[in-house]
């Protein structure tokens, strides 16, 4: 909304803008499925570089490997009871993560 208020200052109708954010929501979408690529799940070396471009940036990053490891086992175990055209997870009914304080995470 605060992106919309020069527009709106502008007195430009709301429903100009609404209908402005759903021609871009509709852009977008366009242009995320020209670009993406379809992603075998089973295959480990595939799910591990789409992991790794996610956590590169995080302050994770320094232990990258370990982390993706934890995180593709960690996923494969809730979801091996559960359906597998269903990615929706409840992980808080089946993991927990816990901050200890000190230690490293090594």
């Amino acid at each position: 909304m605060a992106v919309a208020r020069p527009f709106i200052e502008r007195d430009i109708h709301p429903t100009i803008i609404c209908s402005a954010y759903y021609q871009a929501l509709q852009e977008g979408l366009k242009i995320m499925k020209d670009i993406s690529v379809p992603l075998d799940f089973n295959n480990n070396d595939e799910v591990k570089k789409a992991l790794l471009c996610c956590i590169g940036t995080k302050f994770a990053a320094r232990w990258k490997n370990m982390v993706v490891d934890l995180a593709i086992d960690s996923v494969r175990c809730i979801a091996s009871g559960c359906d597998k055209n269903k990615l929706s997870l409840d992980v808080k009914r089946y993991a927990k993560v816990e901050k200890i304080p000190g230690g490293s995470i090594d």
